[in-house]
């Protein structure tokens, strides 16, 4: 992993960690009216080695040496958030899903240790979430099982729901979100999202019918082991691909 401008993160009200890939230029120009806001702390997280995030000044910036997908990527930003930059609630968002001082606010004051909070209806709450330590230690690591991107939320979704927790929904426009990864990259998008449907299937079932991971009671929900898919991708990682980012830190 590289750092940039680490010295620039302050204790601000409001911590918004945003998961770029590939729209970084994108987000600088949306978001710029936010970026010196008094109450608001972005934080970049690179997962697709863009060069343009070099150019950033004006806020600490993380890049990983490899993209470890969204799930990797949303682990790797809680890890950081909670275990290095020791904050109790953070906001996760992506570089292409819009977002205000409204939203933001509305965001942190609903997401609480039994809640995350997501901005966008139609099924998008992850585009941009709230997410507390507690309820992340407890329903336990996203499953960077899912390869790049699809299905982990739904998956994190289900988990909450079977310690009783919950993800609800601001109900702001999910035309806010563009979807570029989506967009740009959708025929190279198609085998992983083939993979993660029926993996997906396999671990809670077509109607999600399953209580346990794999309909296995010898298993609780936030048992996730390291699956074939993965092993090829990474080449066999002794660890999900976030943790051994975290530790080249």
């Amino acid at each position: 992993m590289k750092i940039f401008n680490e010295h620039l993160f302050q204790h601000k009200k409001y911590t918004v960690f945003v998961l770029t890939y590939l729209g970084i230029d994108y987000f600088m120009k949306w978001s710029k009216p936010l970026q010196f806001h008094d109450d608001i702390q972005f934080i970049l997280l690179d997962n697709g080695m863009q060069e343009g995030v070099k150019d950033v000044t004006m806020m600490p910036v993380y890049q990983t040496s490899r993209n470890i997908g969204c799930a990797g990527g949303w682990n790797l930003q809680c890890q950081i958030a909670f275990n290095r930059l020791g904050l109790d609630k953070v906001i996760i968002a992506q570089d292409d899903s819009i977002i205000n001082d409204v939203i933001i606010k509305s965001i942190w004051e609903s997401t609480t240790d039994d809640t995350i909070t997501g901005a966008y209806d139609r099924s998008f709450e992850f585009a941009v979430y709230g997410i507390t330590k507690n309820y992340w230690n407890q329903v336990g690591m996203f499953d960077e099982n899912f390869i790049y991107a699809g299905c982990e939320d739904n998956d994190y979704k289900h988990r909450s729901k079977l310690i009783n927790k919950q993800v609800i929904s601001l109900n702001y426009s999910a035309d806010l979100n563009q979807s570029l990864s989506s967009k740009l990259l959708g025929e190279q998008l198609q085998s992983s999202n083939h993979h993660n449907a029926e993996y997906i299937k396999q671990k809670w079932g077509d109607k999600y019918q399953f209580m346990y991971p794999f309909n296995d009671e010898n298993l609780s929900s936030n048992n996730i082991n390291i699956g074939s898919a993965l092993e090829f991708i990474y080449d066999n990682p002794p660890e999900f691909p976030s943790i051994m980012e975290y530790k080249s830190l």
